[in-house]
């Protein structure tokens, strides 16, 4: 008998594109928690909710790649 260890579903974005997630390759878990980093040595609320979405940014990257180029970090 198998044993999932994790959970996979199936999200919705703003514009109707469904995807299927699972946990993070390691290449991107890496990545996510360098930039994690970042809200741990945030000042505010303000600099923690940017660091939160440039985290969300780097996960999305495994998903759905192409949204990464929509999106600019200043």
């Amino acid at each position: 008998m198998a044993t999932q260890i994790y959970k996979s579903g199936s999200i919705y974005l703003m514009d109707g594109t469904e995807l299927y997630i699972t946990p993070l390759k390691l290449k991107y878990m890496r990545e996510f928690m360098d930039v994690f980093e970042a809200v741990k040595l945030s000042a505010n609320d303000e600099q923690a909710i940017s660091a939160l979405a440039m985290c969300a940014t780097v996960a999305m990257k495994q998903y759905y790649p192409s949204i990464n180029r929509a999106i600019c970090w200043y």
